[in-house]
């Protein structure tokens, strides 16, 4: 046992980095003997020494783009996101004019850090389709001062164009009641939705990690957490993301419904306590916070347009931040860790094929061209569809 103690923090900075799948095993193995808190330190320990590590090796590293951007934005007197005056509305309306979708290019978030295109909105064009207007649009910012190597990219969603939807993982999150047991989870995006599959990526947290509420359609997998932040669809078509106290009272509205911690952002302004050193709302590491993958789902304050962050060697405070300059005005985070964020965008495996296979959004993330489609998730995930 004293082995054991000493012994997991190393070797999960060992794993962490280079086996992304091996990290979660021996945690989740660990978790049987040691249980979820003992295992959770041990976890902010070895993250801790990585960042460490990496901050000794990589400080003189100069910020990367992940693509190529035709202009570099000039700089700006002031880099952070204003938002308008004015109440915000709780969820998006009905979804019924079509215009062309654009987002207005960003400043970079800090003067002193940024890579050349940084805010600049790529359009990500609908391989079926090229010649319509592209109904999604992806950019890069960097928002650590202290790492260079920290990023956090982007994709913005014309929701009057996409649908969103989720998927229970074929294991988690685990249900806690009993009516879920006859849910039947197949862990893939259903057939009849991947003619028209745009793009997917990750859920939520494990039911072990905070016992977060979700439900699909008539069926309650997790009860709600009254401080949850909360994903939510409607029947008019609208999306909200919202503490659940402010949605409770339409929940015979959803169709379905995804809790995370709580909001890291809503109503423009940042969660209570996110940026503050030793928060473990978010997770954190020995040294105020863990710096980790993270993945984050937000909203337009019209609520006409979908943002999802996944950011590398990021706190919840920098993704936070990230998202809030990107036009979100409210904000959830989604899943952490190296295995799990990932957003993949979808096309023909070859010209003509029926057969999907997926590209990454980022060279760093850990998935397979048939995640979802071919290969079952273990956990929940989005997936968006086109509207025609």
């Amino acid at each position: 046992m004293v082995l054991l103690l000493a012994g997991l923090p190393l070797a999960l900075w060992l794993a962490i980095p280079r086996v992304p799948w091996l990290g979660p095993m021996i945690a989740d193995n660990a978790r049987s003997i040691l249980g979820p808190a003992a295992v959770g330190r041990m976890e902010d320990i070895a993250y801790g020494i990585d960042d460490w590590w990496t901050r000794l090796w990589r400080s003189g590293d100069a910020p990367q783009s992940y693509w190529s951007v035709a202009q570099q934005p000039a700089p700006a007197s002031s880099f952070s996101a204003v938002a308008p005056s004015g109440p915000a509305p709780s969820s998006s309306g009905p979804l019924t004019a079509i215009s062309p979708f654009r987002p207005a290019d960003l400043p970079p978030m800090h003067r002193a850090m940024f890579a050349r295109g940084d805010g600049i909105w790529v359009p990500s064009a609908d391989p079926l389709h090229p010649d319509r207007p592209a109904p999604a649009f992806k950019t890069l910012l960097h928002p650590d001062l202290d790492r260079p190597w920290s990023t956090v990219a982007i994709v913005a969603l014309d929701l009057h164009r996409v649908r969103l939807t989720i998927v229970p993982g074929r294991e988690d999150p685990k249900a806690t009641l009993a009516e879920a047991a006859l849910l039947t989870r197949t862990g893939l995006i259903p057939a009849a939705d991947q003619p028209s599959l745009l793009a997917a990526f990750n859920g939520g947290f494990k039911t072990i990690h905070g016992t977060l509420g979700m439900a699909v359609g008539p069926t309650t997998l997790i009860p709600p957490q009254k401080w949850g932040c909360t994903i939510a669809a409607y029947r008019d078509g609208s999306l909200a993301i919202r503490s659940w106290t402010e949605l409770a009272a339409t929940r015979d509205d959803m169709l379905w419904w995804r809790q995370t911690p709580t909001c890291v952002v809503e109503l423009g302004e940042l969660g209570a306590g996110v940026t503050a050193e030793g928060n473990i709302n978010w997770g954190m590491s020995v040294e105020g916070s863990t710096i980790i993958r993270r993945s984050a789902i937000g909203l337009s304050r019209d609520g006409a347009v979908l943002f999802v962050g996944m950011g590398d060697a990021t706190s919840a405070g920098s993704m936070a931040q990230a998202m809030k300059h990107a036009g979100a005005w409210n904000v959830a985070q989604l899943d952490v860790n190296t295995p799990y964020p990932k957003f993949l965008f979808f096309a023909p495996s070859a010209p003509g094929s029926a057969e999907l296979a997926g590209q990454p959004l980022t060279p760093w993330m850990s998935c397979e061209p048939d995640d979802y489609v071919r290969r079952p998730s273990r956990r929940d995930f989005f997936y968006l569809t086109r509207m025609d």
